[in-house]
């Protein structure tokens, strides 16, 4: 991974499907990560590249007990349904309530993956994977989320009057971009790593697992990801594991991978290529 990597805030799928492999030590594509999206294991992104427009709002449970009485085609008859204060369904539990305040959206938002960003997310898994051709739009729009929270319903706007035509955006822009932030793979990654230490302990009936243990586990997959010899370390090669494996805060520390790198020489785990002869200095 590039050194470069420590300055990004975000990666695009590609570089996110690389990251992963490096870090999972094994082969994870584009589809995969926009799986984990779809899943909602991780959360994925979108950068857009020309403004876009968007009402600002909240996402309300409907509450039960609470009803709005509309004519029913026959007469005598009623059709109950639930109060949504002039909102618009997303689920059948949620809707959002708009306050009819449209912003200027420019940057990064997150994806709640409630509407039809949710599609776009879908359709470009089926292309990537051959499936199928995606076409309908939720007829509720497409939202984003940005840093505070605060949700954001995609709108259309009428620049000769700045008034909204439309309440939605059947779409995701098709200029913006798909992306990952660099955090919400940190956590995915040490998550994984938290499960395998629990499916560890429940397989040898160990109760407690150091950590110490761990991180020469994480140490030595490293050096196999590199394709290093973990009894032939080249000499200068601790530098880069250390970057590396430092990109899991949950789990390393600088100090904390100096003793878990010396812990694994002293106990014959790997060996930095000519040891011996500067053991012996």
């Amino acid at each position: 991974m590039s050194k470069l990597l420590d300055l990004k805030k975000w990666l695009s799928l590609s570089e996110a499907a690389g990251y992963l492999s490096q870090r999972l030590c094994e082969s994870v594509t584009d589809a995969d990560v926009l799986r984990l999206a779809l899943d909602k294991e991780i959360v994925i992104s979108v950068r857009l590249v020309k403004i876009a427009y968007g009402e600002s709002g909240v996402v309300k449970d409907l509450l039960p007990g609470t009803f709005r009485i509309f004519p029913a085609p026959k007469p005598f008859e009623v059709e109950i349904i639930e109060l949504l204060d002039d909102g618009t369904m997303i689920s059948d539990s949620q809707y959002f309530q708009g306050d009819n305040n449209v912003v200027v959206l420019d940057g990064i938002f997150d994806l709640p993956m409630i509407g039809g960003e949710a599609q776009f997310v879908l359709s470009a898994y089926e292309t990537l994977t051959r499936g199928v051709a995606i076409t309908d739009s939720p007829l509720h729009g497409t939202f984003v989320q940005g840093a505070s929270n605060t949700i954001y319903r995609l709108v259309n706007i009428d620049h000769s009057t700045n008034d909204r035509v439309h309440p939605v955006y059947p779409q995701l822009p098709i200029d913006c971009h798909l992306i990952v932030r660099v955090p919400i793979l940190n956590d995915f990654v040490s998550l994984l790593l938290n499960q395998d230490l629990q499916k560890e302990r429940a397989i040898t009936g160990t109760k407690t697992i150091k950590k110490l243990d761990l991180q020469i586990s994480v140490i030595c997959a490293t050096l196999q990801i590199l394709e290093l010899d973990l009894m032939n370390i080249p000499s200068g090669s601790k530098a880069k594991i250390k970057q590396l494996c430092l990109l899991n805060t949950g789990l390393f520390t600088a100090n904390g991978f100096d003793r878990a790198w010396k812990e694994a020489t002293k106990t014959g785990q790997i060996r930095v290529k000519d040891y011996n002869v500067y053991a012996r200095k």
